[in-house]
């Protein structure tokens, strides 16, 4: 097998990548790698700096391993991990599209994962699905509104029914 910087220049010279996102320029290949990676826009300084160096002869497969090694890609990658293993471990299901975003939002904005968990086990569905009824447990008297006070936030308007109202 080669090395890393050319596994990532085959992957971004693969068929799927290239069907997918067609011929990119210098400046079209750090601003996609910048969403896809990052999930946001390059600065203007990213842009420039990536650009001028690959197009002075950098690898893209360099500017793919050097984003996958940035803390911002990595804490993404820590809070993706996360997010899908409560929605799997705690609603026994994969995420919703909707949900899934909020909470990505969440934790980008107070890198609470405690808060996140509690907001999972707090949860209308979480507690529907695996907490007995209440004559029949100590839960009766859980505070449905914990998850939204440990993360300081209000519910969002639409978040397919994560969280308690």
């Amino acid at each position: 097998m080669g090395s890393t910087i050319q596994i990532a220049e085959a992957f971004l010279q693969s068929s799927e990548f290239v069907d997918q996102q067609g011929a990119l320029t210098s400046t079209s290949l750090v601003e996609t790698l910048f969403g896809a990676m990052l999930q946001r826009a390059s600065s203007e300084t990213e842009l420039s700096t990536w650009s001028q160096a690959l197009e002075s002869g950098t690898s893209a497969g360099a500017l793919l391993l050097d984003l996958a090694q940035q803390p911002e890609y990595l804490a993404l990658q820590e809070d993706s991990l996360l997010l899908n293993s409560l929605y799997l471990s705690t609603l026994d299901r994969a995420p919703d599209d909707a949900g899934l975003a909020w909470w990505q939002s969440q934790l980008t904005q107070s890198d609470d994962n405690l808060g996140a968990i509690a907001g999972f086990i707090t949860s209308r569905e979480y507690q529907q699905r695996f907490v007995p009824a209440a004559s029949d447990s100590p839960a009766s008297g859980f505070d449905d509104g914990a998850a939204l006070g440990l993360l300081g936030q209000s519910e969002p308007a639409d978040l397919g029914g994560v969280l308690l109202g």
